[in-house]
């Protein structure tokens, strides 16, 4: 399974990326899949450009985004408790979810930040895939 931050990427280079990696469904596991800095990576915009590829688009930010929906999923100084969020039923459901689908698609995750050891599609997302026995790779 791969995983893939859209960075400050042009829209085509982005596209050449997933391309190039086979990726046949893109993952979107933003919690708020919008930029003002980039908005061909808003979410509508984005879809129309991954779907006019050939590459299936959902979006997953609802139950696999980094940010935390209750207060008691924050430390004191209002970082995320990822363990916390793991456990969250709608969590679970959309691992099972990516779990099945990988097991016949290409998959890749899809976040914004370009650095997977600072992203939760790392340290949560795909820590958790990582305990069910997917392996995960960085485009």
């Amino acid at each position: 399974m791969w995983t893939v931050g859209h960075s400050n990427h042009d829209v085509e280079a982005f596209l050449t990326l997933v391309q190039r990696h086979q990726v046949a469904h893109l993952m979107d596991i933003r919690s708020h899949p919008y930029s003002r800095y980039a908005p061909h990576f808003n979410r509508d915009e984005l879809q129309a450009s991954i779907e006019a590829c050939g590459i299936r688009y959902a979006f997953l930010g609802s139950a696999l985004g980094g940010r935390p929906r209750r207060d008691d999923q924050l430390d004191a100084d209002g970082h995320a408790l990822y363990d916390r969020m793991a456990t969250e039923p709608i969590f679970s459901d959309a691992i099972d979810r990516i779990l099945r689908g990988a097991s016949e698609h290409r998959i890749a995750l899809l976040c914004s930040c370009g650095q997977p050891h600072e992203c939760h599609r790392r340290l949560l997302v795909g820590k958790v895939l990582c305990d069910r026995g997917a392996e995960l790779r960085h485009i």
